[in-house]
């Protein structure tokens, strides 16, 4: 009689790259029929929807079914699968190295299946890599217990730790390449570089001081022209009102980018900003007053968690905001990212 089994763990990834785990594969061969367990789980809970799920075998891939998600968790099973043809998708359970779930645009759950010694060209070219399966936190006492030697040797809190300690590296030095510290609040890049050619030159000193004084006064021509800014999207975009007080929010969409400088455009691709703006079909620009200064803030709709808000971090969100402070497990409201006008 011939026997084997193999447990494994299913990663949720996001443009390639591994943002968490996602629950587990099972698979068991006995006597030439198959059995299939997949149980996903660790998504968003504003997951609801149905995907299929799609074998990978060398330069193919075949449709094998569907799961139905429903706040964020799922899963079936099918047993006695035909070994030589699994479900009828011509895929042999020895030929199978890897199982993927499309979610959107740049966004699946992806499962490798393939032994060490086999190469990872011979997945298919359109599926994303993905880093090695590692032991989701979700994972069944049941199914832990089954762990194979193969996966014993593994150190997936080592690999995710290091991923985490790279994309936080890569996130701050992106913010603090876009916010150096000699550019102050209130300022523009490049202010007072140059003076008009009819206007005779000062004494440097004078320059000097005439320059803090302009700075500390109220009404500096950057205030004017982001009050200004700021009154004309007012009067074009729709206001809402998500907490039902007096804050009062601009609702926008990821083409509205187009409204901010320059730099912001990237935020088009925020895989964490795109999430919330599928979920909720809008974002929001808002206002807030922070020591008397007007500051401006992005925000992306969604319920708050702990894991959430380690994941939003990474993406460049600093802070979260919703009805009432502080925040507590599953409060609805919006994760923010300051911005200039």
């Amino acid at each position: 009689m011939f026997f084997d089994r193999k447990i494994k763990y299913l990663d949720y990834v996001e443009n390639g790259a591994r943002i968490h785990g996602a629950g587990f594969v099972k698979l068991e061969l006995r006597n030439g029929k198959c059995d299939l367990q997949v149980q996903v789980s660790g998504m968003h809970m504003t997951d609801n929807f149905k995907r299929q799920v799609l074998l990978i075998a060398p330069n193919t891939e075949r449709l094998l079914g569907e799961v139905l998600l429903t706040q964020g968790k799922g899963g079936f099973c099918l047993r006695a699968m035909d070994g030589r043809d699994l479900a009828g998708t011509g895929i042999a359970y020895e030929q199978l190295s890897g199982i993927r779930i499309p979610i959107a645009a740049g966004r699946e759950i992806y499962c490798s299946i393939q032994n060490k010694e086999e190469q990872p060209e011979n997945r298919p070219e359109e599926a994303p890599k993905a880093v090695q399966a590692e032991k989701s936190e979700e994972q069944p006492e049941t199914v832990s217990a089954e762990q194979s030697e193969e996966q014993s040797e593994e150190q997936p809190e080592a690999v995710q730790a290091e991923k985490s300690e790279e994309q936080l590296e890569a996130v701050q030095a992106e913010k603090s390449e876009e916010q150096p510290e000699a550019v102050q609040a209130g300022q523009w890049k490049g202010q007072s570089e140059e003076a008009p050619a009819d206007i005779p030159a000062e004494p440097e000193v004078a320059d000097k001081e005439a320059s803090q004084e302009e700075e500390q006064k109220p009404g500096t021509r950057t205030e004017a022209l982001a009050e200004t800014k700021w009154k004309q999207l007012a009067a074009i975009y729709p206001h809402i009102s998500p907490f039902q007080d007096e804050r009062e929010y601009l609702s926008i969409c990821p083409a509205d980018f187009v409204i901010l400088p320059d730099k912001y455009y990237r935020l088009a691709n925020n895989s964490f900003l795109l999430h919330g703006y599928y979920n909720y079909k809008h974002l929001i620009l808002s206002r807030l007053n922070v020591k008397g200064q007007q500051v401006y803030y992005i925000g992306v709709p969604g319920n708050f968690y702990d894991r959430e808000r380690q994941v939003a971090i990474l993406f460049g969100f600093e802070s979260f905001e919703c009805l009432s402070e502080p925040a507590v497990s599953g409060d609805y409201g919006y994760y923010m990212m300051r911005v200039e006008l």
